[in-house]
């Protein structure tokens, strides 16, 4: 019966099959007993990539807020894992970041969208999101802070346009 053994730090290079020979010869009484061989094969498989993030996620991700309506996104880096038979899928938390929305956009990506950076919906300040990828044997998880900075308040504008 096939026996697996889990050896996650082994390197790639050891991949493959391994023919085993085991002889045991009883020296003593080697004229009366034959000598016993069993061979045996051993297959070491490609372990399994861990899905991730290609460029790396940032660990922060910067939005200014604005004074207009205006919409914001942001494109995540591409989903990739070197295990080309895998199925990568993407789950996110976003917490407190609720006036964020996530889009698929088929080719184009995954991309974090606001519908307004002037709303009075969302304060200035830094949320915490979570981004899993998973391929069914290995899961990652992403931590990454969208930063919210403040409007620069009109009056300074004018301020300085007119110097």
């Amino acid at each position: 019966m096939p026996q697996k053994i889990n050896l996650s730090a082994i390197s790639t290079s050891f991949v493959g099959v391994y023919t085993f020979k085991l002889e045991v010869r009883l020296v003593t009484y080697n004229a009366f007993v034959l000598p016993f061989t069993q061979e045996f094969k051993v297959t070491i498989l490609k372990p399994n990539s861990a899905p991730i993030f290609k460029p790396p996620l940032p660990q922060v991700i910067p939005l200014q807020k604005t004074n207009t309506p205006e919409n914001w996104s942001f494109a995540l880096p591409s989903l990739y894992d070197e295990d080309t038979s895998d199925t990568v899928t993407f789950s996110y938390d976003l917490g407190y970041s609720k006036f964020v929305s996530v889009k698929d956009r088929g080719s184009e990506g995954i991309f974090l969208y606001v519908d307004d950076v002037s709303s009075d919906y969302f304060s200035s300040g830094s949320y915490l999101m979570t981004f899993t990828l998973d391929d069914s044997k290995a899961k990652t998880k992403y931590f990454s802070r969208l930063m919210v900075f403040a409007a620069i308040p009109i009056e300074k504008i004018e301020e300085a346009a007119e110097e």
